[in-house]
């Protein structure tokens, strides 16, 4: 049985054991690939019935045409991870597509979780930053850009956060601009974004009010001023 919730199409071979357990071997075309992406892959967790053979995680930005793929040189991809015993492979690198196959010999897998992230690239969120130039867009685009930045790979999640590329760096600089407006600031912490609010002490918030502050020591000083010119006045007439 399969269950999705991504757009990725899969293709492969594999048989069945009595415990329903998927059975994975090392001879093609036996494996499972994708065909379709769901976008970047990242990760794949491989939770193991019996066997101490190993399992293969492969990545390739090449769609797969087919299980038998994954015996080829030139088109199996890119080793990702391997192993012997349940475990969550974790894609550092962005791949559209993933290759599983045993490196040896018959494994037995309860199940295979393969979790998909945006297609979003960094370059791709930097154009959506620059792309206009208009009064009050940061009210809109700065929480959408942070939207997208979020759905990204880790690794194109740490090229936003780090490279000197033209455009990306700009955009970087953009948004952090965009955040200080909103009296937020910019992290990037733990995998991910946030424009958080930033914390006014009240000598902030009085030098952020400082035109009205100054409007009512200006009216505070002519009302001592009015009552002190009465007192005087009074006090001279009354020594006539």
């Amino acid at each position: 049985n399969v269950s999705k919730s991504s757009d990725a199409i899969y293709a492969g071979q594999s048989a069945k054991n009595s415990a329903g357990a998927i059975q994975m071997r090392s001879t093609s075309p036996a494996g499972i690939v994708s065909t379709t992406s769901g976008g970047k892959v990242q990760s794949v967790k491989i939770t193991v019935s019996s066997g101490t053979k190993t399992i293969n995680v492969y990545g390739s930005n090449t769609a797969y045409t087919s299980s038998s793929d994954l015996y080829d040189n030139s088109k199996q991809g890119t080793l990702v991870g391997s192993t012997s015993s349940t475990a969550t492979i974790t894609f550092t690198d962005s791949y559209s597509y993933v290759g599983i196959r045993s490196s040896s010999g018959a494994i037995y897998l309860s199940s295979i979780e393969i979790t998909w992230g945006s297609s979003e690239t960094a370059k791709n969120v930097a154009n959506f930053i620059m792309y206009e130039d208009t009064n009050n867009q940061c009210l809109t685009k700065l929480d959408q850009a942070i939207s997208k930045l979020n759905t990204m790979s880790t690794t194109e999640k740490a090229t936003f956060n780090t490279s000197n590329d033209f455009v990306i760096l700009t955009a970087r600089t953009r948004l952090e601009a965009w955040a200080v407006h909103e009296g937020k600031t910019l992290t990037y912490a733990d995998g991910t974004f946030t424009a958080a609010s930033k914390a006014i002490s009240p000598l902030q918030d009085i030098i952020h009010n400082d035109s009205s502050i100054t409007i009512v020591i200006i009216i505070s000083l002519i009302g001592i001023t009015a009552i002190g010119g009465y007192f005087f006045l009074r006090h001279k007439k009354e020594a006539e």
